[in-house]
């Protein structure tokens, strides 16, 4: 479940963890998408943070990597979709609807355990399926497209959306395109990072946007740290945007705040605009 945008303070290396790493400490924070079409938060990212009572913080890097080795990675993930229902019920009880996406590898969309795990917590909780986005990333390996195309399917037909995630970042961006249907395709940062200024990413990202919207798709840019670049993705067309500008990762908790307070700056703004008219 690696993510690259999950640092807290700014792009700071995750930690160096020795020993063996705690499930009982891993946590989901949660990052806000910006939709630059309508306006206002569009959803969340689940990310995972290690959070041990006394020892270092750290980010979505190294701990999962750990994790993956001594083979307990789906247990992480089982447990992060539990805390991440629990959360979305209680924001529900507030009054917030927030779909919220969740990291998977090909693996577990491919052999059915992950739409079990949603089933699980859908039940459990009273969370329709459809407010969950699973993201899954071009680089890793499908054993079988058949198979893996099918379990999307599955997942789709049950109102989950599934999202590519780190598009850009391998040779086969347009064949796993041409192999399955995504509902979104969420860019890489490297092509977003400086895109102001930079002629040949902003016509790649352009094509891109074209591309997805000729496929019915819809596009996430991730890695959104400053003013300019923001600007520069809405004359592009991007649909959604995901970074440091917008919102950092949080907890659930601050996650209400957020969605209030920007929902209140949205309201002022937008009662200014027709004032003045």
């Amino acid at each position: 479940m690696p993510n690259a945008e999950s640092g807290i303070v700014g792009p700071l290396p995750d930690v160096v963890l020795s020993g063996d790493i705690d499930l009982g400490f891993v946590q989901p924070w949660y990052q806000p998408k910006l939709d630059l079409i309508h306006g206002g938060m569009a959803g969340v990212e689940s990310l995972a943070r290690y959070e041990p009572p006394h020892g270092p913080f750290s980010r979505n890097g190294g701990f999962v990597e750990k994790i993956r080795q001594s083979g307990r990675l789906h247990s992480m993930v089982k447990k992060l979709l539990r805390l991440n229902a629990r959360d979305m019920l209680w924001w529900r009880k507030q009054g917030l609807e927030m779909p919220v996406s969740v990291n998977a590898e090909w693996v577990m969309v491919e052999t059915g355990w992950l739409l079990d795990q949603l089933n699980e917590v859908s039940k459990q909780f009273d969370i329709p399926l459809s407010s969950f986005r699973v993201e899954v990333t071009e680089h890793e390996s499908v054993e079988s497209i058949a198979r893996a195309t099918r379990a999307l399917s599955d997942l789709q037909s049950r109102g989950v959306k599934i999202v590519l995630d780190d598009f850009g970042v391998d040779n086969s961006s347009l064949s796993v395109l041409s192999a399955f249907h995504f509902d979104c395709i969420k860019i890489d940062r490297r092509f977003i990072q400086g895109i102001h200024a930079d002629m040949r990413n902003a016509a790649i990202v352009a094509g891109i946007v074209n591309i997805a919207g000729n496929l019915g798709m819809k596009v996430v840019a991730e890695g959104v740290e400053n003013i300019c670049d923001l600007h520069a993705l809405g004359r592009i067309g991007c649909h959604y945007v995901q970074g440091f500008l917008y919102g950092k990762p949080m907890k659930a908790a601050d996650v209400l705040g957020f969605y209030r307070e920007e929902s209140d700056i949205r309201r002022s703004a937008e009662s200014a605009d027709y004032q003045v008219e």
